[in-house]
């Protein structure tokens, strides 16, 4: 349990309700649905059709591969072997349908700066994301990271100065997951060392100013530490990537939820 922020981009359709988040992602989860159902449809043909032992083996790891680019975790995908019959795959796929839904273009989870940004533009902890909010909170970002960078804590690559140890990241946890108890323990230790000197410099007077944290539900931390450095870095990289990529005739909607 916490605070998960998803952002999603969508082309709507005729009728669909531009200014309504419920309708939007009504839209997308359906339109995700439908493609799903007819691409999976097409390649069970082809299965169906297969002469060859080596030609459904390819078929089937294709389909594998659609089903792990469409599904969000790994059990789904896991389950589509080449033992299955035919007809037990189109009862997997089948099954698979009722659980697809569109993916989030960005993600955060206990982020809640980023909910604190958004706050003022929030109905019903959800809302319609512009250009406009997107380039700030960027250049919110830009200003965070140049004032740890004068202060020593960041490098002109973008990358926390000295932090040669793994961290626990709410986007990325699979090395911390993955080291022992006690070098996880050992781990904290050099972090905690490493964090004391963060909340010294003029970087958190401006995080404050621009980003500030906020407490809430299972919000998470609202410390100015490495891990909101780290936290920053990773907004920034994350919402430039979405404007690169965000076309003229697509809407980004936001849905808060804990």
């Amino acid at each position: 349990m916490g605070l998960d922020i998803y952002f999603q981009k969508v082309k709507p359709g005729k009728g669909v309700n531009r200014e309504s988040v419920a309708e939007l992602d009504q839209y997308n989860n359906a339109t995700v649905k439908k493609k799903f159902i007819e691409r999976t449809k097409r390649l069970m043909a082809q299965i169906d059709r297969a002469m060859q032992i080596s030609e459904r083996t390819e078929l089937i790891k294709k389909l594998q591969k659609y089903v792990k680019k469409v599904m969000k975790y790994d059990w789904y995908y896991e389950g589509i072997t080449t033992e299955l019959t035919n007809e037990e795959l189109r009862k997997k796929i089948d099954d698979l349908s009722q659980s697809v839904y569109a993916r989030e273009d960005v993600y955060f989870r206990k982020v809640n700066f980023v909910y604190a940004f958004f706050a003022e533009y929030l109905v019903d902890e959800e809302c319609i994301v512009t250009k406009d909010m997107v380039r700030d909170l960027i250049g919110r970002c830009n200003k965070v990271i140049e004032a740890a960078k004068e202060d020593g804590l960041i490098n002109n690559k973008n990358k926390i100065i000295n932090k040669n140890a793994y961290y626990y990241h709410y986007q990325d946890g699979e090395n911390w997951l993955n080291i022992t108890p006690e070098r996880r323990k050992e781990e904290e230790e050099r972090i905690n060392k490493l964090s004391e000197h963060l909340t010294d410099g003029h970087w958190v007077e401006v995080a404050e100013h621009e980003l500030p944290t906020q407490a809430g539900f299972f919000f998470g931390s609202t410390d100015y530490n490495i891990y909101y450095l780290s936290d920053v870095l990773d907004c920034k990289e994350k919402f430039e990537k979405l404007l690169k990529n965000w076309k003229d005739d697509e809407i980004v909607y936001n849905m808060m939820s804990w």
